[in-house]
């Protein structure tokens, strides 16, 4: 990359240049090192981009398994309509949905969606 690059920045500078000086051969590779850590944060940003959409994903199929509920529930009879019963594959979308307010719990830790989501608390 880096050569294809110095060949590139020698014949922009100098289109009947026959060799490639050492100055745009410094300026190829800090471009080529600019470009790589640009694609890696590119990269991260694309991953961290689907993993929140998973979780996005995940968090609207937990309202819609609630908004079957027509009374509060507790956590583990929610957690118990998904086909892995697991507290902790579960747990992060609920505490996301009390976090942004689209399900209010209980004092008794009873959990419902809020009325903003469409549905009525009891």
């Amino acid at each position: 990359m880096v050569a294809k690059l110095s060949l590139i920045l020698q014949l922009w500078v100098n289109p009947r240049s026959l060799e490639i000086w050492t100055g745009i051969m410094r300026q190829a590779i800090a471009l080529s090192r600019w470009l790589l850590e640009e694609r890696a944060a590119t990269v991260q940003r694309c991953v961290a981009g689907e993993e929140e959409h998973v979780h996005l994903q995940k968090a609207a199929l937990m309202r819609a398994k609630l908004a079957g509920f027509t009374e509060p529930v507790l956590p583990r009879e929610l957690y118990r309509t998904y086909d892995d019963q697991r507290k902790e594959l579960h747990e992060p979308q609920l505490r996301y949905l009390l976090r942004t307010g689209q399900v209010h719990q209980f004092e008794d830790g009873r959990v419902q969606l809020c009325a903003a989501t469409g549905e009525g608390l009891v």
